[in-house]
């Protein structure tokens, strides 16, 4: 194949809905390296499976071709996003008290235009008062000194709060915790650190000594 000119490539984006195009242009850095045509295919190709690994895209159609102007292709993007908000309900048995267990949750997708996401759910049953979590995801975080090289990595933040869960019928748990993460694209090199809280208060008015000891508040933290 020709070698093409970095400079001569154009590339548009259609229907970017509430992406930022310049969010998308990034992924799509590699096809001002130059090259031949094939290897122009190949990078549209990889922009479009990074594309739909960030989940926020209904349907993801490109058009690669030459135009009149000599070794100056032209690449579209045509895309249609999801709706940005997502809930839904479940009910099921709890695994540690064998009780029903009903869990609210929601998403919100792409909440900045650079492929955001927010996660909250909700929970509770009858020997659980009531749990929250929330986790922020902020994927292609980190731009590579290599020029036109597409961003890589994630970023996720989670917190979460259990107001009180019975264990083992003798005392009431209560709990929060914090965690960040930095992560590769293929999770094989990853950094974070995780916070952790807990307290506990027993339910009855007679417990034995044992029970008391594992009621001590506790603070965890670590690096992973």
């Amino acid at each position: 194949d020709v070698p093409l000119s970095p400079r001569g490539v154009r590339l548009e984006i259609e229907g970017g809905g509430r992406t930022n195009e310049s969010f998308v242009q990034r992924l799509f850095a590699g096809v001002y390296r130059g090259g031949s045509f094939r290897e122009l295919q190949q990078t549209c190709a990889d922009g479009v499976l990074s594309m739909a690994q960030l989940g926020i895209y209904k349907t993801i159609d490109i058009h690669v071709a030459q135009t009149s102007k000599p070794l100056s292709p032209e690449v579209v993007v045509k895309v249609k996003e999801k709706f940005w908000l997502y809930g839904g309900t479940e009910v099921g048995i709890s695994t540690s008290s064998k009780e029903p267990v009903m869990k609210l949750h929601g998403l919100m997708r792409n909440l900045f235009g650079n492929a955001e996401s927010l996660h909250a759910q909700i929970s509770g049953g009858h020997s659980q008062k009531g749990s929250l979590s929330l986790t922020f995801t902020k994927p292609k975080v980190f731009t590579p000194r290599l020029p036109h090289s597409p961003p890589t990595g994630t970023f996720e933040a989670a917190a979460n709060y259990d107001g009180g869960t019975v264990r083992d019928g003798n005392f009431m748990e209560k709990s929060s915790g914090l965690s960040l993460r930095l992560r590769s694209d293929d999770s094989r090199h990853q950094l974070g650190y995780q916070y952790t809280w807990r307290e506990s208060a027993p339910t009855g008015k007679s417990t034995n000594n044992s029970v008391l000891e594992s009621t001590k508040p506790t603070v965890k933290s670590s690096l992973q």
